[in-house]
């Protein structure tokens, strides 16, 4: 579970770093609601196992695909 929380973290934390990098308005308040949890993907019950790339295990991160 941590590592679902760290990863989800990360990337959300370089979601708003793209999104204010790209001149758009981040509100400070609306941060403070997000949650590595809240994501219909997680499920806090279950085991999960990775097998990540090799230029993601050490320490790349994935691509945000394309921005609007």
């Amino acid at each position: 579970m941590n590592a679902i929380i760290l990863w989800n973290t990360r990337y959300t934390e370089l979601a708003l770093d793209t999104l204010r990098g790209g001149g758009k308005s981040v509100d400070e308040a609306d941060i403070q609601h997000l949650s590595p949890l809240g994501h219909q993907h997680i499920n806090i019950v279950r085991h999960y196992s990775f097998i990540l790339p090799e230029e993601l295990a050490g320490g790349r991160l994935r691509s945000l695909g394309p921005q609007p």
